[in-house]
């Protein structure tokens, strides 16, 4: 027998614990001691895709494991299924039911329920906000009614509540989110009935996330869901397609490190001389809240800053004691050479592998930096700064070489439908590496549009020194 074999039971389960559904299955031909591991580990995986579309035999999988797991006594810590239920399959909907009510008995702590058609109606069973034992719970593609709130309970270990694609009210909203007053990660995806968020009373909360999917084929305004956040402590807060009011206080801001807003309509005015203590990162993209407003960010400690928009908005830092830290500053239409308007960066990145529009526009900025040429129509916008514009180099970065050198427009590469095919082709490999936020790891934005493929290491940027430097 080999070794591992012979490691206990306890052992064993953490093991597979690792594993998918289907590779801790296998792992019962490997030997005698091996046969029932997997049906004794403490956390299940199940998904209807692995059946090609025999739900008749995936339900009936997933009744026989619980039912295996509620007749030998053991625990389920976590448990995640994702299927296709619908309202009128009154035969799955009453077994899912049943899931839930033995889970619970097991004291599960982890809990995935992901239903994925793509409008929610097969209601929520009462029964899981009666689950005192959850720590995480994840909800997707259900209705959550006042039948699915009538048996709450104080959900005090509950640290980590994920509602994505959920047909849900602001009251039963607001009586969930009173039952738990130890969040620490609350991530809102989708649920377009919810049409305002008050967010208090969590002084546990760490991260705040709310995203939305509003036509934008229409008129908007009323339909954004208003976020209000009165609660001091969250250190990432990432708002996407909502209005957003934040309490203004002394300390309202001292633990914030990530904020990022997105497609933000409301005025952003109430940021104004606010104090950002622990900022590390912000992004502002397409936020027309910003349109006709100044706003100063008291943050000494950012590192970066990124803005996407059709507009130059009036931001401006204090001093930071950061000794250097990156801006990225994309206008979606060709104002490159406004873009010191926002700051006064020291550092422009480009790409030589983009297309032929992007060459163009990167030697068009080339030609403003280098050659000071303000229009009339660009007077007032970039005077003010070109007069303090001191040297401006062109850098091309070697990543094999980990440096820096000087170049020039005709030693870069030409562009041509290889480059753009090579580009397109990226490794695979890198695209893992992306994530928004990770709980045990800290959050840090990431473009997807910086990787490069094997082939192409270099990277092009416009250094400038300013005369105040």
């Amino acid at each position: 027998m080999d070794k591992i074999s012979e490691l206990p039971q306890d052992i064993l389960q953490r093991i597979l614990y690792w594993l998918s559904q289907e590779d801790a299955v296998r792992t019962s031909v490997l030997s005698k001691s091996w046969r029932n591991i997997w049906c004794t580990r403490h956390n299940l995986h199940f998904s209807d895709a692995a059946f090609k579309g025999d739900m008749h035999q995936f339900l009936s999988i997933v009744n026989t494991t619980l039912q295996l797991y509620r007749d030998q006594g053991l625990c389920v810590d976590e448990f995640h299924v994702c299927m296709s239920v619908f309202s009128f399959d009154c035969a799955s909907v009453s077994l899912v039911e049943e899931w839930v009510r033995t889970l619970t008995s097991m004291c599960v702590k982890k809990f995935c329920l992901c239903n994925l058609p793509k409008l929610p109606s097969v209601e929520l069973p009462s029964v899981v906000f009666g689950a005192e034992s959850l720590q995480d719970l994840h909800l997707e593609g259900f209705v959550l009614d006042r039948k699915a709130i009538e048996r709450i309970v104080p959900l005090k270990n509950l640290t980590s509540l994920i509602l994505q694609r959920v047909s849900i009210e602001e009251g039963i909203f607001e009586k969930i989110i009173s039952c738990c007053p130890f969040i620490e990660i609350l991530d809102i995806r989708v649920c377009t009935m919810l049409r305002k968020i008050i967010v208090k009373n969590l002084h546990n909360l760490k991260y705040f996330s709310f995203s939305d999917d509003v036509d934008h084929s229409h008129s908007f305004e009323e339909e954004l869901c208003m976020v209000e956040i009165h609660t001091p402590s969250p250190e990432t807060i990432y708002i996407s397609e909502g209005n957003v009011w934040f309490h203004k206080g002394p300390d309202f801001f001292r633990n914030l490190k990530h904020l990022r807003l997105c497609l933000v309509k409301s005025s952003l005015e109430h940021l104004w001389s606010c104090k950002f203590p622990s900022l590390d990162s912000l992004i502002l993209a397409n936020c027309d809240g910003l349109k006709g407003i100044e706003v100063f960010i008291d943050a000494p400690n950012v590192t970066y800053f990124g803005y996407h928009g059709d507009f130059i908005p009036s931001i401006s830092f204090s001093n930071t004691t950061s000794r250097e830290w990156i801006s990225d500053i994309d206008l979606t239409y060709d104002l490159s050479g406004d873009a010191s308007c926002i700051c006064r960066p020291r550092n422009i990145e480009e790409d030589p592998y983009g297309d032929k529009w992007e060459r163009k526009r990167m030697e068009r900025l080339w030609k403003i930096l280098t050659e000071r040429n303000i229009t009339e129509e660009g007077r007032c916008s970039r005077g003010l700064w070109f007069q303090d514009l001191e040297e401006v180099r062109m850098e091309i970065y070697d990543d094999n070489r980990k440096e820096w050198s000087p170049t020039t427009l005709s030693e870069l590469p030409t562009y041509n439908d290889h480059n753009r095919k090579e580009r397109q082709e990226m490794s695979l490999m890198e695209l893992p590496d992306y994530r928004e936020y990770n709980p045990n790891d800290q959050w840090h934005p990431i473009c997807l549009s910086r990787l490069r493929n094997e082939n192409r290491r270099e990277s092009i940027r416009f250094a400038l020194k300013w005369i105040q430097d």
